[in-house]
């Protein structure tokens, strides 16, 4: 079973952090696993997806990822579309599953890029 935590850009530090996502009204907020809750950017936040890319990295939405395509390597932002992560953009009319994306015959390539909020302070 995989874990449900959520990533998310604090409010005042700009700094990524992980854990439980607490939602109460307009305000958003992280409990990270030493019990720190701290406020977030609603635009920030993403579910993680269960997986990881090439390196270990974990894959949450909002995540940029590049993946090798029959054409190469191309780069699409991961999205939750009907309850399941996907990678896709408006280039692609259904977001291609993750899952299935990692066990493709030679096509299991994934690496997380950044996110689309990302300023540039990823862990």
């Amino acid at each position: 079973m995989r874990k449900i935590k959520f990533c998310g850009v604090t409010a005042k530090e700009l700094k990524w952090i992980y854990g439980d996502l607490i939602h109460n009204g307009e305000k958003y907020e992280i409990r990270e696993e030493n019990g720190d809750v701290r406020d977030v950017i609603p635009e920030s936040v993403g579910e993680f997806s269960g997986l990881h890319d090439n390196d270990g990295t974990e894959i949450y939405e909002g995540d940029i990822v590049e993946v090798k395509t029959l054409n190469g390597k191309r780069i699409f932002p991961v999205v939750m579309e009907a309850g399941i992560f996907g990678i896709g953009d408006s280039s692609v009319p259904t977001p291609l599953s993750i899952h299935e994306r990692k066990k493709g015959t030679g096509r299991g390539y994934i690496k997380v890029l950044g996110h689309v909020f990302d300023t540039g302070i990823r862990d």
